[in-house]
């Protein structure tokens, strides 16, 4: 009867036993799914990260690309500004000389004219064109010239050659 009363207060503890041993089963197949699902969301966050690198790989490529080819393209506007500007430059000087040779030709017409003419002829032009003649002549032809103009323009025409060169009318 011992044995009997040893098993009857046993009994609950092997039950209790039996009972924890089937929860932690139970409890071992949930752990088991959950350590599942969580190795595969690993698997598919690794795939997203990967996929994620290409992606911005390709992007950072073609971005590398556009920002070469901007680059590129800059090189040629700054050649393409330089040139201009040294033909600007050229065309400047050119059109410089071409005024140079203009002026020294009708410095040499008026040297060679009578100052009566010339001062008829001086009479009846823009002001301000008779005096970068008068300017560029040896001063005593254009004395001589000046003085055989009517004097309203004679007065005028000393009072812009006073004023000094350049000999543009006012704006």
């Amino acid at each position: 009867m011992r044995w009997l009363l040893i098993v009857a207060a046993l009994a609950p503890l092997l039950w209790a036993q039996m009972d924890c041993n089937r929860i932690f089963e139970l409890r071992k197949a949930e752990i088991i799914q959950e350590a599942d699902r969580l190795e595969r969301a690993k698997a598919e966050l690794e795939d997203l990260r990967r996929s994620t690198e290409r992606v911005l790989g390709g992007k950072e490529a073609r971005l590398a690309e556009r920002e070469a080819a901007i680059e590129a393209k800059l090189e040629q506007i700054e050649a393409e500004r330089a040139r201009i500007e040294a033909l600007t430059e050229e065309n400047r000087t050119i059109l410089e000389n071409i005024g140079q040779v203009k002026d020294d030709k009708l410095v040499e017409l008026y040297t060679n004219m009578r100052p009566s003419s010339a001062g008829e002829v001086m009479n009846t032009m823009e002001p301000y064109l008779a005096a970068r003649i008068l300017y560029a002549l040896d001063p005593k032809i254009a004395a001589d010239i000046v003085a055989r103009m009517d004097p309203p323009n004679a007065a005028r025409l000393t009072q812009i050659l006073q004023e000094g060169p350049p000999f543009e009318p006012p704006e």
